[in-house]
């Protein structure tokens, strides 16, 4: 089981864990049954706020909101005819170092690495 961390997310495997006790599906010790749910979480990526919304509106998760970040590097979001949020996605590789662009408009921005060669950076208006 896959979840995206989060205080819910810790507890995902909770009702599986419950079915399969109930059922009696699970490891024997020899003592008791013991259900077994193997789970990884991604604890609250810092991907920004903006790329949650993206990926809300868009209705993504985390891979396909990077795919369509590599294929479309830069998204912007409107909230009642205003920019809220804009995100960019710049190719760096595995480069010890990049420089990041960045606009002296938005209130703050932040950016983080996703994995695939790219670093996004949402800056939020």
């Amino acid at each position: 089981m896959h979840s995206a961390g989060s205080a819910y997310g810790l507890g995902a495997a909770n009702g599986v864990m419950q079915y399969l006790e109930e059922h009696r599906i699970g490891y024997d010790t020899g003592y008791a049954i013991v259900p077994l749910v193997a789970q990884s979480d991604i604890y609250d990526l810092s991907v920004g706020k903006g790329s949650a919304a993206v990926m809300h509106v868009m209705d993504f998760c985390l891979e396909e909101y990077i795919q369509y970040m590599q294929e479309h590097p830069h998204v912007a979001l409107f909230q009642d005819g205003q920019l809220k949020y804009e995100i960019v996605r710049q190719y760096v590789g595995d480069a010890d170092s990049f420089d990041i662009l960045v606009t002296g408009r938005a209130k703050r921005y932040v950016s983080s690495l996703d994995n695939m060669g790219g670093v996004i950076t949402v800056f939020e208006y």
